[in-house]
């Protein structure tokens, strides 16, 4: 955050992949939800 608000500064280096992160392909989450549908709630029928 300190950043964002410029309290800090970004590194003086000409060198791009110091000032940035390569994409990499990773799951990093959870993946999405592939079982049965959810049962109807009462207020829904």
């Amino acid at each position: 955050m300190g950043r964002y608000y410029g309290m800090i500064t970004a590194p003086q280096t000409d060198d791009p992949s110091l000032l940035t992160v390569e994409k990499r392909d990773m799951q990093l989450c959870a993946k999405p939800y592939a079982g049965p549908p959810r049962p109807k709630l009462e207020h829904e029928r």
